[in-house]
């Protein structure tokens, strides 16, 4: 699956100066995915509903942030919990 162009600037700000920036992993998710525009939130909402649904392998979500833009590396099936908690703190 492919990362929407649209979405990849919020991935872009999971870059290297996220652990000097916030106190913690979970206030910068909580940052980033504090998107203002509210057609574009719902769409970024409605993706990840889909990345997190159990269609895809712990591969595939891996390889999906891998091609997001995102600096910050994981590996493992680390995308599936970054995912639900990038979800999670959109509610």
């Amino acid at each position: 699956m492919q990362v929407p162009d649209e979405f990849k600037p919020i991935f872009r700000r999971f870059d290297q100066s996220i652990s000097y920036l916030y106190p913690s992993f979970e206030e910068a998710v909580a940052s980033i995915v504090n998107v203002h525009d509210a057609k574009l939130k719902a769409r970024f909402a409605s993706y990840l509903d889909e990345l997190i649904s159990g269609n895809y392998s712990l591969d595939e979500l891996d390889s999906v942030w891998k091609n997001s833009s995102a600096e910050v590396f994981i590996s493992g099936g680390g995308a599936l919990q970054i995912f639900k908690l990038m979800r999670s703190l959109m509610d």
